[in-house]
């Protein structure tokens, strides 16, 4: 995290319940209340991957709703934003230009050394991001995304500036 400039995270306990996770998620949420979440896609092939997008997706949809009132206000989260890890996004809605990036994410994968052992986590993820930039022609290196806006899912009414995004 240090490395990316990020210095502010959350663990979540340990539990065997759900439910738990999920109210600790929300709390997190409403706590924070971010525009945007980025979270893996949710046709991911890694399990852990695939149970991070199910539970944050659902988390959102509480946080920004009328559920759960005694854990805060309501959040007002605008969208969530959906990147690929080991399974590519079959059709992504928005391409970003990593080109100025690339050897930073470079950088970045490599960190990971045990897994980078067993597979070459740096070449194929690069390799993918370089195959979006030469098709997409956005770039020499592209970040492929699900973008999923919630703002009016959420509307009530009540706010006549709504732009509907």
């Amino acid at each position: 995290c240090k490395f990316m400039g990020v210095n502010k995270f959350y663990f979540l306990k340990k539990s065997k319940s759900f439910e738990k996770i999920e109210l600790n998620v929300i709390t997190i949420l409403r706590n924070i209340n971010p525009d945007y979440i980025y979270i893996p896609h949710g046709k991911e092939v890694d399990s852990d991957h695939k149970f991070v997008h199910d539970l944050v997706m659902g988390s959102v949809w509480k946080a920004n709703g009328k559920y759960f009132p005694n854990i805060g206000k309501r959040s007002n989260i605008v969208g969530v934003i959906q990147y690929e890890i080991h399974t590519p996004i079959l059709n992504p809605n928005y391409f970003e230009d990593i080109s100025n990036f690339a050897s930073k994410k470079r950088e970045l994968i490599s960190i990971y050394k045990s897994q980078n052992k067993k597979t070459n986590y740096v070449k194929g993820i690069l390799g993918l991001n370089q195959y979006r930039g030469i098709f997409r022609e956005v770039g020499d290196y592209s970040e492929a995304f699900n973008l999923k806006m919630f703002r009016n899912l959420f509307d009530d009414g009540s706010n006549d500036n709504n732009t509907g995004l």
